[in-house]
């Protein structure tokens, strides 16, 4: 709209108003002069010079006309040149004619003819008595096409507005997809089983229907502030106008969706294509396009070439519709070019003195194809122009090349989005990196192949259990299909990153009705973990089962089988906690009272009855989470996973949740896997715990045997000054080493020391008798004796 707005105004500047010649308006009060030494005309002189004095002229009668301007001007020139405008001399002729002159000053514009106005003024007073005449000067407007100053214009202006108007349109589509992505409440979405291409379709069907009707009222812009052009005899104009944005819907809808899949954050997604639309379309596209159109005109081969380049930038988006709306409007000027002569100017086409390169003899068909017939010098006729031209209609005059790229491309993104949706192209990047090792040096694939499997079997020593489950597992999966009797069997799952194992060679299994705990720090690969499970990763090896469905083979069918609570809220901001529910039930397959009756026991469970109601967009952190669980449970899927499910809540959040997720178990016999950082959550849940360590368990089993078998003897911290120098902490450290078997430095900090004594022969009363007698002898602040904990086997762990 800004772009017309502008064109509009440069309209009326070469469509000026009438101008009235009325000096006192144009010059103000100015000075005037008449010369009369007749006294047959005295009466006429008289009558002129009233006439002056009622536009504000300062008359002075003088006897010579000529000495009178001189001296006028020599003694104030720019006086001279800014007041003194008009006169007027009044004489006879020997044979009694009338001899009258109007003076005028060339140095004021328009003078000359409000000079001769006035004169004629006095001459009508002076027969009649009384009248008046007007003048009013009016700019010619030449018999050619009004808009034809556009053509300079219009250019530069559609390479500005437009690549901004419609990124920003596009951009409106992809917020909504980008933070369903983010937020993760898309994967939710597929895997309570929506398929990927109905998520897009559905998508682009509300996408588009909005952008059709933003449309309809941007057609209306152009069509009201240049209806000759696009109505009438040219209505072809604004029908392909409106083909051009409708196919740039149908093509830039989709492509935005892949930039949703391809960049993983929403502010530098947004950012690069913003960037790439304005900045490629405007200095890239539209400079190659006016290069190649320059040396066109002027012969050169070079555009041949260029030519294939335009082209390769058919294929954004962008690139089509700027350079359709351009080449659109300079097809409607050149069709309506013969529209703006009437019938009077087109009875000129058989007079002799037109010029043959007048605008309007282009018009007159007949009379112009026989002159062109007999001059090959002649220009060409008018014709018109067919707007979805494939062929030229002129030097680079034809939009049905960017149509049609428009139209194809829709379906090509279509595809390309379905395709990048796909398991199979998820693979692709791991396929390329397998491809890419296998060209390393072989020996040097050795050596990283021993020392991969000697890292395996170190920790694998680690905790005889974490083994004993591996082989369990292996065993399982080799005897039959599916999970057997577990709920959830995960074999050899693997994540690499370049070099780095995320998650490595990862095999457990879950029972039904069990609550299997991963205990780890941030970047364990407790999360790394959940994502290949729920598909929103591909695992670079491995495979994971529920029932008969493996992750790998019938990954959607596997996929459908879990509830998910991720780390984020998955939550759509414009739904309420109950909308959210009842969403994800019904996309599990829940209808009319099972519904209804679950989504109200899932709010009741989880605390959530007085804010049901509300957008979810106004929750507390606390209540974010609480729904996000809901979500997860909603339908009773078997198997439940839960990345810090109490993560951000307060303490009754917490003891809610922990409630919530216990009735639930014991009422559905659902498998439930814990990924968490907390101890208090995974000790008053967990039937099972496994402390992750670099993408490995280092430790599984239950609370108690963990404590049991990790927990043998005592933790002992020592407190000393920090002002005690370096020698003497050394020689305490070689104290408490040589004093105590089987003891282990587990922390070294600024004035503190960290112990586990687990010599068997030495009870708490002892150990309190050494410390006692150390801590005269190292002057000691104070030192601490206590039992090994779960914290403490954990801290150990993650350390390791």
């Amino acid at each position: 709209m800004l772009m017309c707005y502008y064109l509009n105004a440069v309209a009326l500047e070469f469509q000026k108003e009438p101008l009235k010649l009325d000096i006192s308006s144009v010059y103000g009060t100015t000075d005037g002069f008449y010369y009369n030494e007749d006294s047959t005309v005295s009466n006429l002189a008289e009558t002129f010079k009233n006439v002056l004095e009622s536009n504000d002229v300062n008359v002075k009668k003088v006897s010579e006309p000529t000495h009178y301007v001189l001296n006028y001007g020599t003694k104030n020139l720019p006086k001279y040149l800014k007041r003194l405008v008009v006169g007027g001399a009044f004489d006879t002729f020997p044979s009694g004619r009338l001899n009258l002159t109007a003076w005028h000053n060339a140095g004021s514009v328009h003078s000359m003819p409000m000079s001769i106005l006035l004169m004629q003024t006095a001459l009508l007073r002076h027969i009649t008595n009384a009248g008046s005449i007007s003048l009013v000067i009016e700019a010619f407007t030449p018999v050619s096409n009004k808009y034809r100053y556009l053509e300079g214009y219009f250019p530069g202006w559609i390479d500005i507005f437009v690549p901004l108007a419609f990124t920003f349109l596009s951009l409106s589509s992809i917020l909504s997809p980008f933070h369903e992505k983010t937020t993760k409440a898309k994967l939710l979405q597929l895997m309570c089983g929506v398929p990927s291409a109905m998520y897009w379709i559905v998508n682009f069907l509300w996408d588009y229907s909005l952008y059709f009707v933003f449309c309809i009222f941007l057609i209306m812009v152009p069509a009201s502030f240049f209806p000759s052009l696009y109505f009438g005899k040219n209505i072809e104009a604004i029908s392909s106008l409106a083909l051009f944005f409708f196919l740039y819907g149908w093509a830039s809808l989709p492509l935005g969706y892949i930039v949703t899949i391809l960049l993983k954050r929403e502010n530098r997604g947004l950012s690069i294509f913003i960037g790439f639309c304005i900045l490629f379309s405007v200095f890239c596209f539209d400079l190659l396009a006016n290069i190649a159109h320059m040396l066109k005109l002027g012969g050169s081969r070079i555009p041949f070439r260029l030519g294939d380049t335009i082209w390769f930038l058919r294929l954004f988006p962008i690139y089509s519709i700027t350079r359709g709306i351009q080449v659109n409007f300079d097809i409607a000027i050149h069709n309506s070019a013969c529209d703006m002569f009437t019938p009077e100017d087109l009875a000129l086409c058989q007079s002799s003195s037109l010029s043959s390169s007048s605008t309007l003899l282009r018009c007159c068909k007949d009379i112009c194809k026989k002159k062109s017939h007999l001059n090959k010098n002649y220009g060409d006729c008018h014709e018109t122009w067919n707007h979805l031209s494939l062929t030229e209609n002129r030097v680079y005059m034809r939009n049905g090349p960017d149509a049609l790229y428009l139209g194809l491309e829709g379906f090509i993104f279509f595809a390309l989005l379905i395709l990048l949706e796909s398991r199979t192209a998820a693979k692709f990047p791991i396929i390329l990196k397998i491809c890419f090792r296998r060209m390393r040096n072989y020996l040097s694939r050795i050596v990283l192949r021993r020392g991969h499997q000697a890292l395996l079997h170190e920790n694998t020593t680690v905790d005889p259990q974490v083994l004993q489950e591996e082989v369990r597992i292996e065993n399982m999966t080799a005897s039959q299909q599916g999970s057997g009797g577990e709920a959830l069997i995960v074999k050899e799952l693997t994540k690499n990153y370049g070099n780095f194992s995320s998650v490595n060679h990862l095999s457990f299994g879950v029972n039904g009705e069990e609550y299997f705990g991963i205990l780890g720090v941030n970047g364990a690969g407790k999360t790394s973990t959940f994502k290949m499970l729920t598909g929103e990763d591909v695992p670079s090896s491995g495979n994971a089962f529920i029932q008969r469905y493996s992750l790998v083979g019938n990954f959607r069918k596997f996929q459908s089988h879990l509830g998910y609570c991720p780390e984020v809220d998955p939550l759509i901001d414009d739904l309420t906690g109950r909308e959210m529910l009842v969403l994800f039930g019904q996309l599990r397959g829940l209808r009319g009272y099972d519904l209804q009756n679950n989504v109200i026991e899932l709010i009741q469970n989880l605390g959530l009855t007085n804010c049901a109601d509300e957008l979810t967009q106004f929750y507390s952190e606390g209540d974010k989470r609480k729904l996000s669980v809901a979500i997860a449970l909603v339908g009773s899927p078997p198997v439940i996973l839960l990345d810090e499910p109490t993560a951000r809540g307060d303490l009754e959040s917490r003891r809610l949740i922990w409630n919530a997720l216990t009735r639930f178990r014991n009422r559905t016999g659902a498998a439930i896997l814990l990924a968490t950082q907390s101890i208090e959550e995974s000790e008053a849940l967990c039937n099972r715990l496994a402390i992750m360590v670099k993408g490995r368990f280092h430790c599984l089993g239950s609370a108690e045997q963990l404590k049991s078998k990790n927990g043998q003897g005592y933790m002992l911290t020592i407190k000393f000054s920090k002002k005690l120098n370096a020698e003497k902490v050394n020689a305490l450290k070689t104290n408490m080493q040589d004093s105590l078997k089987n003891i282990t430095l587990t922390g070294d900090y600024k004035g503190m020391l960290q112990y586990k004594v687990v010599d068997p022969s030495v009870n708490v009363g002892r150990l309190f008798k050494f410390m006692f007698d150390v801590k005269t002898q190292f002057e000691l602040e104070d030192f601490s004796i206590s039992s090994v904990f779960l914290e403490q086997i954990y801290l150990e762990c993650s350390r390791a």
